[in-house]
């Protein structure tokens, strides 16, 4: 496998990132495709030594499965958190996005029409349904729940580790009950029962578990198959903790 950078201009959010793309060695027949967020540090061939990673370079390897995995940097934090926020906080997490500030719809609309079209010119990767795959932690599960809902016959499978929708959980319920899944996608959930406070907002209380529990309940009404959701007692919050759940949840994939 090798890693390949494009930069990217993006129309819909006003701004440019280079993204990293893991493709196999054998380019001559098509393969499934996996979009990561927080792209920067999944892959250990470009991680800088020391820093945390999901390592899903290392785990392909590991099972000779071979996939197509687009790693979507993310902007510096504050960017970050208004591009992977689909709604604004509320209550005393607004101090963190007020309203007017979420961009998670355009962050959105920048990957399925400017990424995911140059994506499946050049490269060749299986354009279907069934074949798109998206993968998320933190926030970054948040927006990758909002996109299988924003766009539901983009991606079959959806992996959402430690889902932080607790800025915005009451709209974010709102949505998937209105913008429901197809009764064919697919999720892996996992989170941390050691995940801890969001931030400073203590009121929250350890929410990460609850909120994950409740979210698989509302999407299993709406799947076909239930989720395949679980609790690690001893994870928390990192990606370290994220990257142990990474041969499952490629395994789960059935590449």
């Amino acid at each position: 496998m090798k890693i390949i950078e494009h930069n990217f201009l993006s129309s819909e959010l006003y701004n440019s990132r280079k993204v990293f793309i893991l493709v196999p060695e054998d380019l001559s027949r098509r393969y499934p495709i996996l979009y990561v967020h927080d792209g920067a540090y999944i892959f250990r061939k470009n991680t800088p030594q020391g820093t945390e990673c999901l390592e899903i370079d290392k785990a392909l390897e590991s099972l000779k499965k071979d996939l197509i995995v687009v790693g979507i940097p993310a902007m510096e934090w504050e960017e970050r958190t208004k591009e992977y926020s689909p709604f604004p906080w509320v209550g005393s997490a607004n101090k963190y996005l007020p309203e007017g500030m979420e961009k998670g719809k355009q962050y959105v609309d920048f990957i399925i029409h400017t990424l995911m079209p140059w994506i499946e010119a050049f490269l060749p990767v299986m354009t279907d349904y069934g074949h798109n795959y998206m993968l998320g932690s933190s926030l970054g599960a948040q927006i990758s729940l909002y996109a299988s809902l924003a766009y539901p016959d983009y991606f079959s499978k959806i992996g959402l580790f430690s889902l932080a929708t607790w800025g915005n959980k009451q709209a974010m319920d709102s949505y998937l009950q209105a913008h429901h899944p197809l009764k064919t996608t697919s999720y892996f959930v996992r989170v941390g029962g050691k995940e801890g406070i969001p931030r400073d907002l203590t009121e929250l209380g350890e929410c990460y578990p609850q909120i994950s529990q409740d979210t698989v309940k509302m999407l299993n009404k709406f799947t076909a198959k239930p989720a395949d959701f679980k609790i690690n007692p001893e994870g928390r919050h990192k990606t370290l903790d994220w990257s142990k759940d990474i041969s499952d949840f490629l395994t789960w994939l059935n590449l």
